[in-house]
């Protein structure tokens, strides 16, 4: 059977290398590219109030990849805030990168199941607003925020990296296709 991979490149290679242990064909195609956000002034103060937060939520592996990397040119510990995992995969990226404290939802894999987080519920004892530090790539969905400011919690994004479209000739792909590959 031949399979088409439209993940991203750098995250498509484990998922290509199974297809083909199992006697597939892996068509890599990526559908988007991710590329991170270079350091600026603007991002380095950003960072600079980001142990200011009570958590940081990373939504996907590009967030742990690209987030942490910035987190570490502007040397802040990882273990300055606990970290919240939008899934399992985000869990262990976080936990490879050298987050100590880290939480995961075992009730599902998107923002509700984040958003169920005993961590994450109101508090009337807080006289204070509690801070969550979004990490994610720009332009990403605002479920999760409005559910956190529902909630009485202070939202800040750190936007990361970005999502574009890959410039990729599909005529190899088209042709496996027209062959029934």
């Amino acid at each position: 059977i031949g399979v088409v991979i439209t993940r991203p490149r750098d995250s498509a290679a484990r998922l290509l290398q199974e297809i083909e242990r199992q006697r597939g064909t892996a068509w890599p195609f990526a559908a988007l590219e991710i590329s991170g956000i270079e350091l600026d002034a603007t991002l380095q103060c950003a960072l600079a109030q980001a142990p200011d937060f009570d958590f940081w939520i990373f939504i996907s592996q590009s967030a742990v990849e690209h987030g942490v990397r910035l987190l570490r040119q502007v040397a802040i510990s990882l273990d300055s805030v606990p970290a919240i995992a939008i899934g399992p995969s985000t869990q262990q990226a976080l936990v490879d990168a050298g987050f100590s404290k880290v939480l995961v939802s075992e009730n599902g894999f998107d923002s509700d199941a984040v958003l169920a987080l005993p961590a994450l519920q109101r508090s009337a004892a807080a006289a204070v607003p509690r801070k969550v530090l979004i990490f994610r790539g720009r332009g990403g969905r605002e479920r999760l925020r409005e559910g956190l400011q529902a909630r009485g919690f202070a939202v800040a994004y750190l936007e990361c990296y970005e999502r574009r479209a890959p410039q990729s000739n599909p005529e190899a792909l088209l042709e496996a296709w027209r062959s029934g590959k």
